[in-house]
């Protein structure tokens, strides 16, 4: 039998008020595994870029690099909405390898990606750091704004889309 991990995924794209590339990867996301939970979505800027990041908690069978392989396949599925893909926490591992490190490098030190991944899994407590997400997130004095865009169920309207 198959171990059952939890899986914490992050997405961002450019802005797009019609959300195709975060509808296209809810439903690729939906037809790989079991979609435990998805934050809002929100919107995301710094000095240098803006644009759209939520995340997905998973409940997989899937080892990590079989998830991480298919997560850049549904990444280059995105090509005209183009959208990145990273796994930002797998159950509590530290994986440090060539093409992938999990948790994702930017996790602790960005609100770009701690803020989703606090709303979904607040207790996650980063194996680096040895603190919880959310106090993580809630610490962090950077130049970036992370703001509410979208409530979650906007994406689940991914069965109007092609693809």
């Amino acid at each position: 039998m198959k171990t059952l991990h939890r899986a914490l995924v992050g997405v961002y794209s450019q802005l797009d008020p019609h959300l195709l590339a975060h509808k296209r990867v809810a439903k690729a996301l939906y037809r790989l595994s079991d979609v435990h939970g998805i934050s809002p979505v929100y919107h995301y800027s710094d000095l240098n870029e803006e644009g759209l990041v939520v995340s997905y908690s998973l409940r997989t069978q899937l080892e990590p690099d079989e998830l991480k392989e298919k997560l850049k396949s549904i990444e280059d599925g995105t090509q005209i909405n183009k959208a990145l893909l990273h796994l930002l926490a797998f159950d509590d591992f530290i994986i440090r390898k060539p093409d992938y490190v999990v948790p994702w490098v930017e996790l602790h030190n960005t609100k770009k990606w701690s803020v989703p991944a606090a709303y979904l899994w607040p207790d996650y407590i980063h194996p680096i750091e040895s603190k919880d997400i959310k106090t993580i997130s809630e610490a962090l004095q950077t130049g970036e704004h992370v703001s509410f865009y979208s409530q979650s169920k906007s994406l689940l309207d991914f069965l109007n889309i092609d693809n």
